[in-house]
């Protein structure tokens, strides 16, 4: 009896393994897509520093609260990596799902600017000024209220001297500035008048009068004027804590309106740090994507 029992147990058993059905493997989970560059996308979003004060926003109401005169007026749409906005906006948003709201941290991008400035500065008295220089049509036109004519002069209140139209082409005029050798002239951002010492073909060279101890409006704040034969000397009388609006001071770049803060002040130099630069602080993004078009540069 004993092997008719394993016999059937070996019939069994070969049943079973031959006639069940195998084992399924688990279905693998498909990751769903998430936004990727050159993808178009809407979104609401706050761009904030760490205390909470707004940088960037499409919200009317915030951009109005944190004085933002630039906002974009409802949903911001862009194609991801051209959104024109700092490095690593559009980077926090690869990977969203439609409709999800997702908050985060942007590294800064710039290092913090710090500058030490030499608290005097010398500057020539004597100084050439271009006897030419051209002018847009255009421009002419919107300051003078007329229409260039060669041999033409004419004046302005925010001019120092009368101009003579010497030249036209299509879109721009050579002017001539009509200034007087012994004469002396109110210069353009200059707070003294410049006398003018001599005509050269090209040039004429002028000469800085301002008085010995004068204060004046610099980049750095206020500054006090002191003469020498050839020079003069601007001290200036920037001190811990003063704020320093719209200034760059690296040479060769277009200005740009940073702030600064003058961090430290001794009798020769004093540092300035730039302040509200949104690039060299660390960025808090809230974003909520709300419509999603994949690879539209493909598409197109």
């Amino acid at each position: 009896m004993l092997w008719i029992a394993i016999v059937v147990l070996v019939v069994l058993g070969i049943w079973y393994f031959t006639r069940a059905p195998a084992e399924q493997p688990p279905a693998p989970v498909v990751e769903e897509p998430g936004v990727e560059m050159k993808d178009l996308v809407a979104i609401n979003f706050v761009l904030a520093m760490t205390n909470s004060s707004v940088v960037d926003t499409n919200n009317e109401s915030l951009a109005k609260e944190y004085g933002i005169g630039d906002y974009v007026k409802g949903p911001f749409r862009f194609i991801v990596g051209q959104s024109s906005k700092l490095k690593g906006f559009d980077e926090a948003i690869v990977g969203m799902k439609l409709g999800e709201t997702r908050t985060k941290v942007i590294e800064p991008s710039e290092a913090v600017m710090q500058v030490v400035i030499n608290r005097t500065r010398s500057v020539m008295r004597n100084q050439p000024f271009p006897r030419y220089s051209p002018m847009a049509i255009k421009k002419f036109e919107e300051r003078f209220k007329r229409k260039p004519v060669i041999n033409d002069v004419v004046v302005h209140p925010e001019l120092p001297w009368p101009i003579k139209v010497i030249n036209m082409t299509d879109r721009n005029v050579l002017v001539e500035a009509l200034a007087e050798e012994g004469r002396s002239y109110q210069l353009p951002g200059f707070e003294w008048k410049s006398l003018v010492l001599v005509k050269s073909k090209n040039d004429m060279l002028v000469r800085h009068n301002p008085s010995e101890g004068q204060v004046i409006t610099t980049e750095f704040g206020p500054a006090v004027v002191g003469l020498e034969t050839g020079r003069m000397l601007l001290t200036y009388q920037a001190k811990q804590g003063d704020i320093i609006q719209h200034y760059t001071p690296i040479e060769g770049l277009m200005s740009i309106p940073y702030a600064f803060e003058v961090i430290e002040s001794a009798d020769t130099s004093f540092t300035i740090k730039r302040i509200n630069h949104p690039a060299q602080e660390a960025l808090v993004l809230t974003a909520e994507l709300l419509e999603w078009e994949a690879d539209v540069e493909k598409k197109s």
